[in-house]
């Protein structure tokens, strides 16, 4: 937040219309991967944050409220548009966050991108990607492939019909090979 927390909300301003506002005050408490943190709001509602390790950043956080059900997924879960893998994402860690979130019990899943909805409507645009990418970067980087070649034959027909799908799946192969040949060393 230090290092991008001046950018983040000069665009959310822009987005949104309105005059830039103060930056978001840093935390004061840091959860490591897998610990959680619970928020009573009062009135009977809770907030549980938990981090669910490195997926699309290595901070990677969901929200969970009480006794809607309703989780706030961020970026793990994307609806509508392919997924964004960054630098520091983490293919096989996003995997099993999204994993996680099936043991959630939520009603209504509230994505990063997308509208909210239940939470197999994610499976689809976030999970099922990322699994059949990793299946296949694996399998390349164990057959000697080079990237480009393993980036050429990922078969990636089913995720087309995502918004900013030309622009990211390429991008996401070279970050998904990446990460399967860092594996293999």
């Amino acid at each position: 937040m230090a290092r991008d927390g001046a950018m983040f909300a000069a665009g959310a301003a822009a987005v949104l219309g309105t005059p830039a506002q103060a930056l978001p005050a840093a935390p004061d408490q840091l959860l490591a991967a897998g610990e959680t943190t619970e928020f009573d709001l009062g009135g009977g509602v809770r907030v549980a944050v938990r981090h669910v390790g490195a997926a699309h950043t290595q901070g990677s956080l969901i929200a969970m409220v009480t006794p809607d059900r309703t989780v706030f997924a961020g970026d793990v879960l994307y609806g509508g548009r392919l997924l964004a893998i960054l630098p520091d994402s983490s293919v096989k860690d996003w995997i099993a966050a999204c994993l996680q979130l099936r043991g959630s019990n939520a009603a209504v899943v509230v994505p990063g991108h997308g509208q909210p909805g239940p939470l197999a409507d994610f499976d689809q645009p976030t999970l099922a990607y990322l699994q059949r990418l990793k299946q296949h970067m694996d399998a390349a980087v164990k057959a000697g492939d080079d990237i480009e070649k393993a980036k050429n034959g990922f078969d990636a027909t089913a995720w087309t019909a995502l918004a900013n799908f030309k622009e990211l799946n390429g991008r996401n192969a070279y970050q998904a090979y990446q990460e399967s040949e860092a594996e293999g060393f």
